[in-house]
């Protein structure tokens, strides 16, 4: 089990939707890490993202990027294969933390 601002992660499932999709945004709810497909934004007011933080498992990678202009930030999750399983699961809420960790390191003063 991993915690979050002292709340339990205890799974994390995956929102099947048909299409290829090249991320996978999350968010926790009751205890639950939900990934979401979605599209990699690359752009915001005709500019190049930039990298705020940055945390990586194997080949997952997840990222908060920032648009240098109007500053809305993007959490951009790893693209995940086809199947799920619980090694899976367990590597994403994982994942999920490690990025909380970076994101928090980042914004420290």
């Amino acid at each position: 089990m991993w915690d979050i601002d002292d709340a339990p992660i205890v799974n994390a499932i995956r929102e099947l939707r048909p299409g290829d999709w090249d991320a996978s945004p999350g968010e926790v709810s009751d205890g639950v890490l939900v990934m979401r497909p979605a599209r990699r934004t690359r752009r915001c007011c005709d500019d190049q993202l930039e990298l705020v933080a940055q945390a990586t498992r194997g080949q997952f990678t997840w990222e908060l990027r920032r648009c240098r202009h109007c500053e809305r930030p993007y959490s951009i999750g790893p693209k995940l294969p086809g199947g799920w399983g619980g090694g899976l699961a367990r590597i994403c809420v994982e994942l999920y933390c490690d990025y909380l960790a970076a994101v928090a390191e980042a914004y420290r003063p």
